[in-house]
């Protein structure tokens, strides 16, 4: 048996216990989402992170070791070594950084509509005209030869502009996702994963007691 710290409280687990269940033992469970006891520990998803020595890792995959310290709570973020975002959630484009802005979604469509449509990127991704929080935005863009006229309902573009990739279509990870698991845009799976539609529901208030 060694002894391991969580949040200042000594437990006592087995060699190579996995920091996740020393945490439980010691009446700290983490937050986790992709681990399964009887799968191995491949820590994607990223929700059980913990500090252990001025470091976030993971709670699923990281081996306990005697004397070792563990926080679950109360852990400075500011003060913990910088490491890369997880992906998919770390890669984007700058299409992804523009739906922040005002028009930035339709921005963001029209540059992969283009793509879809003709098999080519917009020689210059910016459309201004769809841009800006001032009346309706009124403006086209041609497509096969015909003009394709949108009228959608700030900022962000700085950094849309230093993006290596500023096309959602051109995001690595979110092709892999597509290839290896939604089929291609618009599949029956993606529909059922990621599209909705609007249901009424009527708005019940009650009063507070």
């Amino acid at each position: 048996m060694i002894t391991v710290y969580i949040n200042g409280k000594a437990t006592q687990v087995l060699k190579n216990t996995k920091v996740l269940h020393a945490c439980t033992k010691a009446g700290y469970p983490v937050p986790h989402l992709c681990y399964h006891e009887d799968l191995p520990a491949f820590g994607n998803c990223g929700i059980c992170m913990v500090e252990i020595k001025g470091r976030a890792v993971r709670a699923c995959s990281t081996p306990c070791e005697e004397g070792m310290e563990v926080k679950t709570r109360g852990i400075d973020l500011s003060k913990l070594e910088e490491s890369r975002a997880d992906n998919p959630l770390g890669e984007y484009s700058g299409a992804g950084t523009i739906f922040g802005a005002t028009g930035g979604v339709m921005e963001a469509a029209l540059r992969t509509a283009h793509y879809l449509a003709t098999g080519q990127e917009l020689a210059d991704p910016k459309i201004g005209f769809v841009r800006g929080g001032k009346g309706i935005k009124k403006g086209k863009i041609e497509l096969l030869g015909k003009d394709i006229r949108k009228a959608p309902a700030r900022g962000l573009y700085k950094d849309d502009e230093s993006c290596e990739r500023r096309e959602s279509h051109n995001n690595p990870s979110i092709n892999k996702l597509y290839a290896e698991f939604l089929d291609a845009p618009n599949s029956k799976k993606a529909k059922e994963l990621l599209h909705t539609s609007y249901i009424s529901r009527p708005m019940k208030i009650s009063k507070v007691q």
